[in-house]
């Protein structure tokens, strides 16, 4: 096998796994927003005050919006061909949401 062939197979093979962790981030987002909604509909109740649950829901909130900007950045450098800063940066922002949460 020539070299050339197999740097295309070792760049379709990033690119591939850059996508997955793209779509990890993407669903650890919609994870954390169904969390504020469950939440919200689970602690509905007139001994409860409002402000309770939105002191719960904060955290949700925080990290949702800082991996939602986290992915944009990371599809940005997807585009621009930069797979592994795409990748780096995606781990770096799951391993922080565990930290945060």
């Amino acid at each position: 096998m020539d070299k050339t062939a197999m740097k295309a197979r070792a760049t379709r093979r990033l690119k591939t796994c850059a996508m997955i962790c793209l779509g990890l981030l993407a669903l650890t987002i919609i994870n954390d927003l169904l969390r504020v909604y469950q939440t919200r509909q689970e602690l509905i109740s007139p001994l409860i005050p409002d402000t309770i649950v939105q002191h719960i829901n904060q955290s949700y909130l925080q990290q949702a919006v800082i991996s939602a900007i986290m992915l944009l950045i990371a599809i940005g450098m997807y585009l621009l061909k930069r797979y592994w800063y795409a990748i780096l940066l995606v781990a770096i922002t799951l391993v922080g949401n565990q930290y945060l949460g």
